[in-house]
C-alpha cells in the first residue's frame, strides 16, 4: 500500500502582514498559532511523515510543540523552491508510487473530515495522478489590462485553487525537476505537473480553507475557530 507524506512550505515572512513576526507564528487561539493549527489538522490524518521547511534562521519554530515524525529542512528563498527542497528531504523515504500532500502553512481552516474526504478521493480516483481543492468561481470575471476591462472571461471554466494539492511523489519530483531545468515559473504544484503534460483533477474545495495573507484574515480565521470551539 501506498505511503502518505505531508509537505508544509513555512518560510514566508508574511510581509504583508505588517506584523512582527511571520504570519504562521500569529496566534490563532490563545494557545495555538497559525502553523501549530494547520500541523495539528495534518497530524488527525494519522501518523505519517510532517516535512516542514523553515527558515534557516527561524527562532520561532523551536518554540512549537512538535509532532514527533515532524521532520524540519531549510526553505528555499520562494514557495516551489521550498517544496522542491521538501520533496528532496524525504526522498530516502518515500517510493514513485507514494503520495504527497503539499499544503499552505497558513491555511489552518480546514477541519480533519474535509481533509480526509478529500485524500480518499484522491486516492481512489481511478488512474490518477492526483488533483486539488478548488473553488468555483461565483462572480463574474474580467480580464483586465492596465486597469481597464479586455474582455469577460466564462466563470463556468473558472476554478481558485486551494491547497492541499496531493500527487504521486514521482510525478511531482519530475514535476519540480522538469521546472528547474526549464527555468519555469510555478506557483502551485498543479501548474508544475500540468507542465509536464498531464491534467490533475480537482475536488471540492472550501471558502473557509482560504490562505491567511491579511491581518483581516488573520481576524476571520481566528472567529471561525472561535465559533468551532463554541459549538463543540
Amino acid at each position: 500500500m501506498a505511503s502518505l507524506f505531508f509537505i508544509v512550505p513555512a518560510g514566508g515572512v508574511g510581509a504583508r502582514m505588517q506584523a512582527d513576526r511571520p504570519k504562521q507564528y500569529l496566534m490563532l487561539t490563545e494557545s495555538q498559532s497559525v502553523l501549530a493549527a494547520t500541523l495539528s489538522l495534518l497530524q488527525s490524518q494519522g501518523e505519517h511523515t510532517i516535512a516542514v521547511g523553515v527558515s534557516a534562521d527561524d527562532g520561532y519554530f523551536k518554540r512549537l510543540t512538535l509532532p514527533k515524525d515532524l521532520l524540519r529542512y531549510d526553505a528555499g528563498p520562494n514557495r516551489s523552491d521550498t517544496v522542491r527542497l521538501g520533496l528532496q528531504a524525504i526522498e530516502h523515504l518515500a517510493q514513485d508510487d507514494d503520495w504527497v500532500i503539499v499544503h499552505d502553512a497558513a491555511r489552518p481552516g480546514l477541519t480533519p473530515k474535509e481533509l480526509q474526504q478529500f485524500i480518499h478521493q484522491v486516492m481512489t480516483e481511478p488512474n490518477a495522478i492526483g488533483g486539488i481543492m478548488a473553488l468555483p468561481a461565483v462572480d463574474t470575471v474580467k480580464h483586465v489590462n492596465a486597469r481597464q476591462i479586455t474582455h469577460t472571461i466564462d466563470r463556468n471554466t473558472i476554478h481558485l485553487a486551494q491547497t492541499p494539492q496531493m500527487f504521486r511523489y514521482g510525478v511531482l519530483k519530475a514535476a519540480y525537476e522538469h521546472a528547474l531545468s526549464h527555468d519555469l515559473a510555478v506557483t502551485d504544484e498543479a501548474s508544475a505537473v500540468e507542465a509536464l503534460g498531464h491534467h490533475p483533477f480537482v475536488y471540492q474545495g472550501y471558502p473557509h480553507n482560504f490562505k491567511i495573507t491579511h491581518p483581516t484574515d488573520l481576524r476571520l480565521m481566528q472567529f471561525l475557530f472561535s465559533e468551532r470551539t463554541l459549538c463543540e
